[in-house]
This record gives C-alpha cells, structure tokens and sequence, in this order.
C-alpha cells in the first residue's frame, strides 16, 4: 500500500516484533521511500505494552489493582475491605475491568467481599456489551457455588490437582471452566491463559495473590488508589505481604508513574 500511494518518507516510532525478520522494512529499504524509526519510541512502547508482552513473552499483560487507606493497608484485621475508596475511584475501576479481558481475585476475596467483579458502573454501557471474564484462582475450592462470581459461566477456576472432585462436578453443571494444575505458580497459570486466548488481566487481589505475582516478577503495571483514611494494625492486610526486599537500593522502582485524583482519593 505505502510503495503504490507514491509515499516517499515514512517515520515510525518503533520496530514491529509481529512482523517476522522484519519484511516490510527490506521491501521499504530496497523501494525509493525513505524510512526513519524512533520518533518517540518510548511513548509508542508505552501505548503498546500490552501487544510486546503478548508477542515477545507469549503471556498475558497483568495490571495489578489495589485499593489502600494513607498507611498502606488495603483490609482491617477482620478482612474487611469494601468502601476504602469513594464512589469515583470505583467508576474507574470498572473502566479499568472494562479494558481488559480478565478480572482476576483469588478464594479469599470470594470468601470476604463476594464481588460481582462487571462492569456495571460505566455510564452509556450497551446492553450487549460483555463484562471480562472472571478468573479465580481457588487451591483448595473453598469459594461457594452461590457466590456472584459464578452467577453465569463467564469464569475460570485454577485449582490443585488434589481439590474436591465433587465441588469440581458442581462448578462444571454450572458452566465453570476447571483448570486443576500439578502447580499453581503465576507463569503456569498465565500460560494457560493465554493459550486460552486472555491477553490482559486486572488483578484486584488479595494480599496472597499480589505476592505471589509480584515476587514472581508476573505484573507488569501497578494501579493504586490511596484513600485519605487511617486503619492501622499490625494484622490488618497489605498489598503486598512475604518476606519482602532487604535493602532500599534493591526495591522495585516503577517507570512511567502518573497521577489523577478522584473527589479525596488519589490514584
């Protein structure tokens, strides 16, 4: 298209990964148009993160959620969590579900909040349009058949080879897909994921969930929404929990970092 549109400059702002051996570029280079690459090639990697991951690594790009009071706590010790942030902040999470194809929480968010986890709070919704797909991650199948998150059979389960058959038998007349895996780590289950077809994930939690992924180096991008509010205590619950780095020129650094505030919350 571009040699027969009389073209004779192109500029791109990065390399292609798709494209393989880089094809289109040697036709360009050996037709008269003249190509030139890296006119902002970092916001244009920045935009596409999500295509890299997916071509480069063959995984699912993962966005990792959290809702926090002022000291960094994102449940009391009983495990409540519900209502830490304000109504706006909470439109813009089902944004951010309605952005990608999975919401992904594991049994103890089921067990504590029983979330619906769709995208009912986006204004001019349609009628038709689908909430994401909902993954559990449920080692021992402790979330209840009642729960909202198996209210239809828009849901995966990754369970232990070892959990329940019957429970197993129950989630499957219900339409739930099983994945029983020999181990639950974040690189077996991001496979699977993306063999079927899940090319982004919002992970909302909990604590055990962010851990596991986080150490694992499995999230590549980081949403916090910070509430003006105290909580304290030293069971109440933490994004991020396990042993933890040791020194402060090990921490993880984030690039890229921005802010938007919505009503006292701030993101």
């Amino acid at each position: 298209m571009i040699l027969k549109s009389g073209v004779s400059r192109v500029i791109a702002a990065c390399r292609d990964p798709f494209l393989p051996f880089g094809k289109s570029i040697r036709i360009l280079k050996k037709s008269a148009v003249s190509l030139f690459f890296g006119l902002l090639e970092t916001e244009a990697r920045f935009l596409n993160q999500i295509f890299f991951k997916n071509i480069l690594k063959k995984l699912p790009y993962v966005t990792a959620k959290a809702a926090m009071t002022l000291d960094g706590k994102i449940a009391s010790f009983t495990g409540e969590s519900r209502g830490i942030t304000g109504e706006k902040s909470l439109r813009f999470v089902h944004i951010l579900r309605s952005q990608h194809d999975a919401v992904m929480i594991g049994a103890g968010t089921v067990l504590a909040d029983d979330p619906h986890l769709g995208i009912r709070l986006i204004s001019g919704r349609k009628k038709f349009d689908r909430d994401p797909l909902r993954i559990i991650l449920d080692t021992d199948l402790r979330s209840p058949v009642s729960a909202k998150v198996f209210r239809d059979d828009r849901v995966f389960v990754f369970t232990s080879l070892s959990s329940s058959k019957k429970k197993k038998d129950l989630l499957f007349r219900k339409g739930v897909r099983v994945f029983p895996l020999s181990s639950l780590t974040p690189f077996a289950i991001l496979k699977k994921l993306y063999e079927e077809g899940v090319r982004s994930i919002l992970c909302e939690g909990g604590n055990q969930v962010f851990t596991s992924f986080w150490n694992s180096g499995n999230i590549d991008r980081y949403i916090t929404f910070v509430a003006p509010k105290l909580c304290g205590g030293k069971e109440s619950l933490t994004p991020l929990s396990g042993s933890g780095i040791e020194h402060v020129r090990d921490f993880d650094v984030l690039k890229f970092v921005g802010f938007e505030q919505f009503d006292d919350d701030m993101c």
